[in-house]
């Protein structure tokens, strides 16, 4: 009786792992499902209310062009300059919405460029339509969102000496689709602390060649670390591991 249990016991055990492994990966999708919906519930609620301050916009202008008009028509130009200044500067400060083409990246660039903008900062953006749909949509998310708060903050850490800003820029190089987003700063952080240790991420050989010569220019030794990430998925009963992209981060110290 005993030899009949234990293959049985076996077969219980593979087959709790197997059901195991289920529920987790059908656990992994729902929570990307709930993010995706969670992130396309708050875009569409972010883009009517762009629209409503378009109409509100439209509106105002009406009103505009009748003031300045009215201004023309008593021959009074410099008054007329004078509102069409104060218009201008108006019209600065309304955010646009941004089209990328992916509706995550949407969402996380209008949030976080309309953050920029109320606290003042300069926003350059050069944006390409791409997809992005290789990445998944939890990584993604908190991949550019963490990008942008820390370039807002940098820059915003600069009030007061010149104008702070951002920079975002979204396009197909060499065959990548690839995000940089910079942010200025008061001075070099190297002149700042000569002993400061300098960190880059990298998912591409050539970031990870212009990273270590970037810190070879700045007298800097590069040290490179590979982090490689594998998932799993279901074959049968088998469970296989498939190995996302590695990572490469790059760390820099002072030779001396």
């Amino acid at each position: 009786m005993r030899r009949n249990k234990e293959p049985r016991r076996r077969i219980g055990e593979e087959r709790f792992n197997e059901l195991l492994a289920e529920k987790m990966e059908w656990e992994y999708r729902f929570q990307e499902l709930e993010s995706s919906y969670r992130h396309e519930r708050e875009q569409r609620e972010e883009i009517l209310r762009l629209h409503e301050n378009t109409r509100r916009l439209k509106h105002d202008m009406k009103n505009h062009i009748m003031m300045v008009t009215t201004y023309l028509q008593e021959n009074q130009v410099e008054e007329a300059k004078g509102y069409l200044s104060h218009v201008l500067d108006e019209l600065n400060r309304i955010y646009t919405y941004v089209e990328t083409g992916n509706s995550v990246m949407n969402y996380v660039l209008n949030w976080k460029l309309e953050a920029a903008y109320a606290r003042g900062l300069c926003v350059r953006a050069e944006i390409e339509n791409l997809a992005f749909g290789k990445m998944d949509s939890v990584d993604f998310v908190s991949l550019l969102s963490n990008l942008l708060d820390n370039a807002i903050e940098g820059a915003v850490a600069r009030e007061g000496e010149e104008e702070p800003e951002i920079v975002v820029k979204i396009a197909l190089r060499r065959g990548y689709e690839t995000i940089q987003v910079k942010n200025s700063i008061a001075r070099s952080v190297l002149e700042k602390n000569p002993q400061a240790r300098v960190c880059i991420s990298a998912i591409a050989l050539e970031t990870l060649s212009a990273a270590v010569a970037a810190l070879a220019e700045h007298g800097l030794t590069a040290h490179v670390t590979q982090i490689a990430v594998s998932r799993s998925k279901s074959a049968g009963k088998l469970h296989l591991l498939t190995a996302n992209n590695p990572i490469f981060l790059i760390t820099g110290n002072c030779d001396a």
